[in-house]
């Protein structure tokens, strides 16, 4: 069951002058911002103040509640001229969360933050500018600020990269959020959206989908404040790696012509999966490397290098230090 409430819709004003300069302002408003959230609003009301905030009011906020087993506390109002919706869903996970707001989506275009994150004033205005020049781009990124508690991402390309190049640089590591994102609203809804059902990589799935449609381009700036704390499912090793597992397996079926045109040789097409794993072992994060290392060697029994790390995470530490540089 799919309840939704348009808060925008109880505010009136009998002021015809008012009303004048919102009509006229509403139709410059382009972009549609949607905010999935579940559980935990602990700095959603920060997420929600950066979208009012923008220089380049938004059309619509649709806060999406992913069926929190209590109900999230609805604001009803919000300091923006657009309208603030908020659905609330059965619990079905993030993407279907994204898509459910996608599908309420009117603007031109639609941007995605997640309920954690806020953005500069100056990131819509900036990311719409991007995409009316380059209409060959059908979505682009910013870049992430560095600062204590929160994340910035890169290291950033060319902002003009081009999508064989860069689906090859995503693949090995991404290097933006979909909070630093903005999509041609019409391209997401035709590729589809995000895909539903996965315990991670809905994202990189969608990257790869959207790139079929044309390039994705970015700011050379810091426009989005990425924020890291305990919940996320960032800081569980095992969960992040091995659930991007079945998106890359779907890409590698799909889209390894784009893979091997930005450069990726064919028979190394899970070394950026390879890699994440190898990231974690080599952290010394033993526990947590372990259960990755023996599923990796069982897909690929002929990796016998896998197979070894996965053995010496039960070495005693002593044995560790005197083999370290050597494995």
């Amino acid at each position: 069951e799919i309840s939704t409430r348009d808060w925008s819709s109880d505010v009136c004003s009998s002021d015809l002058k008012v009303l004048r300069a919102f009509t006229i302002q509403s139709e410059r408003m382009r972009t549609s911002v949607v905010i999935p959230c579940f559980r935990v609003d602990e700095f959603l009301d920060e997420a929600i103040s950066s979208v009012a905030a923008q220089t380049a009011p938004v059309k619509e906020l649709i806060v999406i509640d992913d069926g929190s087993p209590v109900p999230l506390r609805e604001r009803r109002s919000w300091e923006a001229p657009g309208h603030l919706r908020w659905v609330r869903t059965e619990n079905r996970g993030l993407g279907a969360a994204r898509n459910e707001g996608l599908k309420h989506a009117s603007g031109e275009f639609v941007a995605f933050l997640d309920s954690d994150d806020k953005w500069d004033p100056e990131k819509i205005r900036k990311q719409e500018a991007l995409l009316d020049a380059e209409m060959a781009a059908v979505a682009c990124y910013t870049q992430c600020f560095k600062a204590p508690g929160y994340f910035p991402f890169g290291p950033y390309p060319d902002p003009k990269l081009g999508r064989d190049k860069l689906a090859a640089m995503l693949w090995h590591g991404q290097f933006f959020p979909p909070s630093s994102s903005l999509v041609r609203t019409e391209v997401a809804k035709r590729t589809g959206g995000f895909r539903e059902g996965l315990r991670n990589g809905e994202d990189l799935d969608f990257w790869f989908r959207i790139m079929e449609e044309g390039e994705i381009f970015g700011v050379p700036e810091p426009l989005t404040w990425y924020r890291q704390h305990p919940n996320q499912i960032t800081q569980d090793a095992v969960r992040r790696v091995m659930g991007s597992k079945e998106s890359r397996r779907e890409i590698i079926e799909r889209f390894s012509h784009r893979l091997i045109a930005g450069g990726i040789p064919a028979n190394a097409l899970w070394d950026g999966y390879k890699g994440e794993i190898l990231a974690v072992y080599f952290r010394r994060d033993f526990r947590n490397a372990r259960p990755m290392l023996l599923d990796y060697y069982k897909d690929h029994p002929g990796d016998l290098r896998m197979l070894v790390y996965y053995l010496m995470t039960w070495a005693p530490p002593g044995l560790l230090k005197r083999l370290r540089g050597s494995i």
